[in-house]
């Protein structure tokens, strides 16, 4: 298992072993500065990720042992500003983050190559891949979803809408296939549809902020 903090690194522990003292297997603490915030591998578990507030991303190769994992470090990636939000592609080695600068990044997690998705005119709370894997979704304090081509990097739909969508700052997502369903800074809930735009909602309404 792996944790990391405001100690600024990385912690790999055996669950297995009860003794605090014994259970830490090594740590991980070169090139971090700041808070460790985000700790995620990709999908067949070959590459982990590593960033937080005021931290280059970092990417780390996992090496299986007879007896346990090691992480070769292979690439370092900066962004404009701090991030919202970390997320792999289902099937390959690229990932989005995000966050104050309003646009997004997909980073090839292996060559540090990054495309940019600009068109939100304020903060990024989350982008995702669509289940499918074809598209992108975005979320901002612009009270709008945005629907991107990964390719063109072109903005394929705009989802916004005064009656049937967010009238505040959309900060959390779910995607089930080609549905999106979000959650906003008023506790409201949306569902739309990916591929058309519309809307339906609020279908429910939480006493404070979705997260």
């Amino acid at each position: 298992m792996l944790s990391g903090g405001g100690d600024d690194r990385v912690l790999a522990w055996d669950i297995g072993k009860a003794e605090k003292e014994k259970n830490t297997l090594f740590e991980i603490k070169e090139g971090f500065k700041d808070s460790i915030e985000y700790i995620k591998f990709n999908h067949d578990g070959k590459y982990l990720l590593i960033t937080g507030q005021g931290n280059p991303i970092r990417i780390y190769k996992v090496i299986d042992g007879d007896d346990e994992s090691q992480f070769e470090f292979k690439k370092e990636m900066e962004t404009g500003e701090d991030i919202n939000f970390i997320t792999w592609h289902q099937k390959s080695n690229f990932f989005l983050t995000g966050g104050k600068d309003m646009m997004v990044w997909m980073f090839n997690a292996l060559t540090g190559e990054f495309t940019t998705y600009t068109g939100h005119e304020d903060e990024i709370n989350n982008a995702e891949f669509t289940p499918a894997g074809k598209r992108i979704v975005s979320i901002s304090n612009d009270c709008t979803a945005k629907v991107w081509d990964p390719v063109s990097t072109k903005c394929l739909m705009t989802i916004k809408d005064e009656k049937s969508f967010h009238q505040h700052p959309i900060t959390a997502m779910f995607m089930i296939n080609e549905s999106m369903i979000s959650g906003d800074s008023e506790g409201y809930i949306y569902i739309s549809q990916i591929k058309t735009g519309e809307s339906v909602g609020p279908v429910t309404k939480h006493a404070e902020n979705v997260e």
